[in-house]
């Protein structure tokens, strides 16, 4: 093979690859795009069961690419540990290419959870800039839409507890203190615990209302509120005899 030969086959070898390259990335776009088009509209606020067991996953063909990049097999026969860094790239990957529209599960989750133990907004936004979670706004947007549904759905008093039709309710409350030697002599245990004894009746008309109402609020538009405004009440009632 003469210089001229040699030059134009690895010319056309180059030429190849870079096909190859592009008719890949294609492909897996096309796919990340056809799965988000038939992504059904998810929960808001979506609960955490909800993002880890019933939200769209990325494409198939995306996470055994990815797969096979790193491990040089397929997903089904790679490791446990390689299986949950393509889940991961995956992830960022189809936020990437939907330009934030597909709001993947690991996002919401990790800005939550690293603003939950850090309370710190450059750490989120400093991942969120990598393309790794949530934006810190988006994060406090959950937190509020997951506060006012806690207070629609909850009530001072335990789901099992009436506060009518009961005349007699038994309440103790008491201090649990427990002063640990520390060095420094902080971070002892100091709380409050309490029970309530009543006689209630068997029916499970409360419970069924429960969820009705919770069924209803997850299948609510997605909304935004700025900011959470509790819902103030007056004293409990009592029973007289």
């Amino acid at each position: 093979m003469d210089t001229g030969e040699a030059v134009q086959t690895a010319y056309e070898a180059a030429a190849s690859d870079k096909r190859v390259l592009s008719d890949a990335a294609n492909i897996l776009r096309r796919n990340i795009q056809a799965t988000y088009n038939k992504s059904p509209a998810s929960p808001w606020p979506s609960s955490a069961s909800y993002l880890q067991s019933e939200a769209t996953k990325p494409p198939d063909s995306l996470v055994d690419f990815l797969a096979q990049l790193i491990s040089g097999t397929s997903s089904d026969n790679s490791s446990d540990r390689t299986q949950i860094l393509c889940g991961s790239f995956a992830e960022d990957i189809c936020s990437a290419t939907t330009r934030g529209r597909w709001t993947v599960p690991k996002h919401q989750l990790l800005g939550l959870t690293l603003h939950h133990l850090t309370g710190k907004a450059d750490i989120v936004t400093m991942l969120h800039r990598y393309g790794h979670c949530s934006s810190y706004t988006a994060v406090l947007e959950l937190e509020t839409a997951m506060a006012n549904q806690v207070q629609e759905q909850d009530a001072v008093l335990p789901s099992n507890t009436s506060a009518t039709d009961n005349e007699v309710s038994h309440i103790c409350w008491d201090n649990f203190n427990l002063n640990e030697e520390t060095p420094s002599g902080a971070a002892t245990t100091h709380t409050t615990h309490g029970i309530i004894i009543q006689q209630a009746s068997c029916s499970t008309e409360h419970s069924v209302s429960i969820d009705a109402n919770t069924s209803q609020h997850l299948l609510k538009p997605k909304a935004r509120p700025g900011s959470f405004k509790p819902i103030t009440v007056g004293p409990l009632p009592f029973a007289r005899k």
